[in-house]
C-alpha cells in the first residue's frame, strides 16, 4: 500500500497524521506493506528527516522538509512533489509492482494529478473521504468539484469516516460508479498510549482546574472563539483555565488574544517546552502551541475535561473528529455537542458530557458541573474510556480495514469507473 498525503506532516502532525499511521499499523499487521509518499513540506519544524521509519512505518519526502517562505518558491516545491511523484508511481510500476494508491488528500490539484497518474497507469485507487466539501464555498470550485463527481469515478475504494457520509457517498456511487466499494472506519485510537496515573499534588502545589482542546489552531479559530466565550462565561462562577494545543500563526495568535481581552481573558505563550497545567499565575488561556506525544499525553491526564464544541452545520455533521478517540480513552471527561456520529455511542452524564451545539452558554454549564461534582466527572471519564476500548480502538477495526484494502488491491483499476464492463 502506497499512501500518498499533502502537507499532513509525518511521522510528526495532527489528527490526519494519526489516522494514516494506524491505518498503516492495522495493514502492516494483516501482512500488508505500507509505505507514505509525504508530497508537501511539513507543517511541523520538529519533523527533521526526509525518509526514515516510524512505528514500523517507512516514508519519504517528495520535496524539502521545510515550508518555502517565498510564495513563488512553494510553488516549486509542490510542483517537484508532483513531479517526483509521477517518477515514484512510474517505477514501481515498470518494476512489475503491485500495490494501490491510498490517496490521503481531498482538495485541490495534487488530488486531480494523483488520481489522474493511477488511472493513466492501471493502479486501483483508495481516497479517504473524512471531510465532505461538496457544497461548502470556503473551498474551490475543483474541490466542490472532485467531491461532486470525481472521487468516484477516479476510486477503486472510499474509505468514508462517518455514517452521513457513507450514505452520500452510496448515493453518488450508485449513479457515477456502481463498483466502487465503500468501507467506513471511524476514528480510531491507539487505545493503551493514551491513559496513565495523574502526578500527585506536591504538598504546597495550587492547581487550578485546566480544560484543554487540541488540534491545529489555524484550521478551527470558530472553535477557539466558541471556547473563549465558554471560559468567560465558566470563570463567573468557577476558577479555571483553558490550554489550547496545537500550532498556530502568530496572526491568529493576536486574534485570540484581542477576542480574550474583549472577554476579560489574559492569554499566555510558554515558549519552553514543558507545559505547567493548572498554574494560578499562568494565565487564563494559554496557546501551548505543538507538543511531542509525552507531553499532548500528561497534558490530557492533568485536565479537568477534554473540549470537543460541535456545531449544527455541514461539516460537525458528516465529520467525526480524530481526536474523541484520544480524549475518550485519556480517562477524563471529554464534554461535547450532540451532532453527528458520536450519538451512537455516547450519552450525556453517562460517558460523555454533551452539550447544545453552537451554544456557548450550555457548553459553558457542562464545564461548572463537572468542575461541581469531582465524582461525577470520574465516573463520566472512566466510563468513556470504556466505551473507547469498545468502539474506537484500532485492532477492532483491523481485519475488516484489512479485508478492503486487500479486496482494493485484487479488483482490476480497468474496472473501477467510466461503465467499463469487465
Amino acid at each position: 500500500m502506497i499512501c500518498v498525503c499533502g502537507s499532513e506532516g509525518f511521522p510528526r502532525g495532527f489528527g490526519g497524521t494519526a489516522r494514516i499511521t494506524l491505518i498503516g499499523k492495522s495493514l502492516q499487521a494483516a501482512g500488508l506493506k505500507f509505505h507514505v509518499l509525504h508530497c508537501g513540506p511539513s507543517p511541523l519544524s520538529e519533523n527533521t528527516q526526509k525518509s526514515g521509519i516510524h512505528e514500523g512505518i517507512s516514508f519519504e519526502y517528495m520535496t524539502s522538509l521545510m515550508k518555502p517562505k517565498d510564495k513563488s518558491m512553494r510553488y516549486l516545491a509542490y510542483a517537484k512533489a508532483v513531479v517526483n511523484l509521477a517518477f515514484k508511481l512510474i517505477g514501481l510500476r515498470a518494476a512489475g509492482k503491485r500495490f494501490t494508491v491510498y490517496l490521503y488528500v481531498q482538495s485541490g490539484p495534487l488530488n486531480l494529478i494523483a488520481s489522474m497518474l493511477c488511472q493513466a497507469l492501471g493502479i486501483s485507487l483508495v481516497q479517504e473521504m473524512c471531510e465532505w466539501w461538496a457544497t461548502d464555498m470556503r473551498f474551490s470550485s475543483l474541490t466542490r468539484w472532485l467531491f461532486r463527481s470525481r472521487m468516484f469515478k477516479a476510486s477503486t475504494g472510499l474509505l468514508v469516516i462517518s455514517k452521513e457520509i457513507e450514505q452520500r457517498a452510496q448515493e453518488r456511487a450508485a449513479m457515477l460508479n456502481p463498483r466502487l466499494t465503500i468501507h467506513r472506519l471511524p476514528s480510531v485510537v491507539d487505545f493503551d498510549r493514551f491513559c496513565a496515573p495523574v502526578a500527585p499534588q506536591q504538598p504546597g502545589e495550587t492547581h487550578m482546574p485546566n480544560f484543554v482542546w487540541c488540534g491545529s489552531i489555524d484550521g478551527w479559530m470558530a472553535d477557539v472563539k466558541f471556547m473563549l466565550a465558554a471560559l468567560a462565561h465558566a470563570r463567573l462562577t468557577h476558577a479555571c483555565q483553558l490550554t489550547l494545543v496545537g500550532g498556530y500563526s502568530e496572526a491568529n495568535a493576536a486574534i485570540i488574544k484581542k477576542e480574550a481581552a474583549a472577554l476579560g481573558l489574559v492569554v499566555t505563550e510558554p515558549r519552553d517546552s514543558s507545559v505547567a497545567y493548572g498554574d494560578p499565575s499562568a494565565g487564563d488561556v494559554r496557546l501551548a502551541g505543538w507538543v511531542d506525544l509525552e507531553t499532548l499525553q500528561a497534558c490530557f491526564r492533568n485536565a479537568a475535561a477534554l473540549l470537543l464544541p460541535l456545531f449544527d452545520d455541514e461539516r460537525s455533521r458528516t465529520r467525526m473528529p480524530n481526536k474523541l478517540p484520544e480524549y475518550l480513552a485519556s480517562c477524563k471527561p471529554v464534554i461535547t455537542s450532540k451532532v453527528g456520529d458520536l450519538q451512537d455511542f455516547l450519552v450525556d452524564g453517562v460517558n460523555a458530557s454533551i452539550a447544545k451545539p453552537g451554544d456557548s452558554v450550555d457548553f459553558a454549564c457542562k464545564m461548572t458541573a463537572l468542575l461541581t461534582d469531582p465524582e461525577l466527572a470520574t465516573r463520566i471519564g472512566i466510563a468513556g474510556r470504556q466505551t473507547c476500548a469498545q468502539n474506537l480502538d484500532y485492532r477492532a477495526h483491523a481485519a475488516c480495514l484489512a479485508e478492503f484494502f486487500g479486496n482494493c488491491l485484487r479488483k482490476p483499476a480497468h474496472l473501477r469507473a467510466e461503465g467499463i464492463s469487465p
